[in-house]
Formats: structure tokens, C-alpha cells, sequence
């Protein structure tokens, strides 16, 4: 056996890191973890942040991590996924001709109604194919120019929220990522009305998301007004949004969480972690999706 594969085992077996990444997200095991985590959806919102952060963010005290941490940590997952999928599609779409790929998109139009409704007959689609563009990098204001309530209807915003949880209303605007958290000349917010607001801005890309909970003194069927108001040192009257909050019954329970888990391993100290920058990459043979290397050090202890 190697010893790699041997180093992989006694991991395994002692599961220290693991254990150490679970205390810091407030879980005393990777079970609990993993139940809790089928709580959130897949994938991402409209702010950029998966929904598995948003949960995370939820538990409040429990996680040992500052927001602004996760909120890095989770950008950093998103940006590499994206990279990871963009050179899936490049490779899928270079590993065939221009005429073979709209050849099948055309017999899948032909075959299906509902397609050749949607694109229209008799048309010849072109299939882009090559290197994917870049994304434009997101370049905000200093000082808004405005901060709404994004895709507001008309006739207003009505959210719906149980007594017993939260919503979600999103926002948009041209601010730079730090607006509401640097040390100088920052974002001021406030809220007027019964509901208060739960948490922290999250502030990405120009989408800023809020949670709002029911006063416990409201019954199912109120309806109330929350007034959102924005402003800095360059504004001499704040932007302001509102909405409906419509009070709903209680939520049935979210399901118990998993039973203590038996005794087994625990934590006895951090691993020694060491940045590995780019000009020293070829020297742990890393590249481009490279996560981290584990390994075990001195005194039969983990190195990153």
C-alpha cells in the first residue's frame, strides 16, 4: 500500500480536520452537518451567495466564522465552479463541429412542438462555438445612484412570511460591494415598521439581500408596511423603498435534528496551514483548480 493511500486512512480514522471544519460551523459532527444542510436549496441566488451560505448564516452565534469570511469563502466557491463549468461547456462544444451541433439542435427542434414554438420554423440556428467570453467584472459607485427593491411590481411588493420565519426581499443598486462595511464615508440603513430586520446587509454585485421577521405581537392576517431607507454623506434625502408584509400562520416545524453522535474522535489542536502563492505552485505540483494538500507533519500532526 502506499503511503499515500496510508495517509488517507489514518485521516479517515481520526477525522481531525473534519472535526475542526465542523466546530467552526457550530456542528458537533459531519452527520449534523450534512442533516441540517437539506435544509437548503441548491444552487445560488440572486445575490451571487448559494443558499447553503445563507444557512449557514442562519444559525447566528453557532458559527465561529465572521460573515464577511463566509461571504469570501462562499464567493471563492462560486467563482471556481463557474470556471470549472465554463471549461466543461468549452470542452463539450470544441470536441465537435459548428455544423454536427446545430444539426442535433435542429432534430430536437423538428421532434419536439414546444421547441420549434419557442425558436420558430424554418429558421437555421447558429451555435457559437470556441472559447466562451469573459464576464465583464462588476464596477460599482463610490456613492449610489440608486437602491431599490429589485423587479418591484407595480402596484407594489407583497411578501408573504409565517409567523414562525423569515423573508427574503432583494435590492439593487450600483454601490460598490463595500458600501455599507468600510471604515469610511459607508452606507447607512435604515428600517421603520413592526417587522424588524434579521441579520446582517448582504451586499454583492449590485444585489443586496435583507431578511425581515413578523413581531410576535402581529396575528396571521396583518398586513405591514416596511419603509427601507438608504443614505451616505453625498445624499440629501435617502432612497427609500417599501413593501407589504402579509402575516401568514405558523409553518408546520422543521424536522428534529439527528441524535448525539457517539463518542469518537475530537479535536486536540489546528492544523498548521500554509499559504502556497502562485510562484510556488510547480513545487507542490499544483495548478489552477488546486484546493489544498494535506499532510502529516511533526509529532504525527496535520500540515495544509
Amino acid at each position: 500500500m502506499s503511503n499515500g493511500s496510508q495517509q488517507y486512512l489514518k485521516l479517515e480514522h481520526r477525522l481531525t480536520l473534519l472535526a475542526w471544519l465542523n466546530s467552526l460551523l457550530g456542528y458537533s459532527s459531519n452527520r449534523e452537518l450534512l442533516e441540517d444542510m437539506k435544509q437548503a436549496d441548491e444552487g445560488f441566488d440572486a445575490s451571487g451567495h448559494s443558499h447553503i451560505y445563507h444557512r449557514l448564516l442562519s444559525r447566528g452565534s453557532k458559527v465561529h466564522i465572521p460573515d464577511s469570511n463566509l461571504a469570501r469563502y462562499d464567493e471563492n466557491i462560486r467563482a471556481h465552479l463557474a470556471a470549472v463549468n465554463a471549461r466543461r461547456r468549452q470542452a463539450r462544444l470544441q470536441s465537435r463541429s459548428e455544423e454536427d451541433t446545430s444539426a442535433v439542435i435542429q432534430a430536437l427542434i423538428r421532434a419536439d412542438p414546444t421547441l420549434a414554438a419557442v425558436f420558430g420554423k424554418g429558421q437555421t440556428i447558429k451555435v457559437l462555438i470556441g472559447p466562451l467570453p469573459e464576464p465583464e467584472p462588476y464596477v460599482g459607485k463610490q456613492f449610489p445612484t440608486f437602491f431599490r427593491i429589485r423587479g418591484e411590481p407595480k402596484a407594489g411588493l407583497v411578501k408573504a412570511c409565517p409567523l414562525n420565519r423569515t423573508c427574503r426581499v432583494e435590492f439593487e443598486t450600483d454601490a460598490t460591494n463595500d458600501y455599507f462595511s468600510r471604515s469610511t464615508d459607508p452606507g447607512r440603513l435604515e428600517v421603520r415598521g413592526a417587522p424588524t430586520r434579521v441579520g446582517t446587509v448582504h451586499l454583492w454585485n449590485g444585489k443586496a439581500l435583507l431578511r425581515f421577521a413578523p413581531p410576535a405581537s402581529c396575528s396571521p392576517g396583518d398586513q405591514l408596511r416596511v419603509v427601507v431607507l438608504v443614505s451616505d454623506v453625498s445624499r440629501v434625502a435617502p432612497f427609500e423603498s417599501s413593501f407589504i408584509m402579509s402575516v401568514e400562520p405558523e409553518a408546520p416545524p422543521l424536522p428534529p435534528g439527528p441524535p448525539a453522535p457517539p463518542p469518537g474522535a475530537s479535536l486536540t489542536g489546528f492544523p498548521n496551514i500554509s499559504e502556497v502563492r502562485r510562484e510556488q505552485w510547480a513545487m507542490h505540483g499544483f495548478d489552477e483548480i488546486s484546493a489544498v494538500e494535506l499532510k502529516y507533519g511533526d509529532d504525527d500532526a496535520i500540515d495544509m
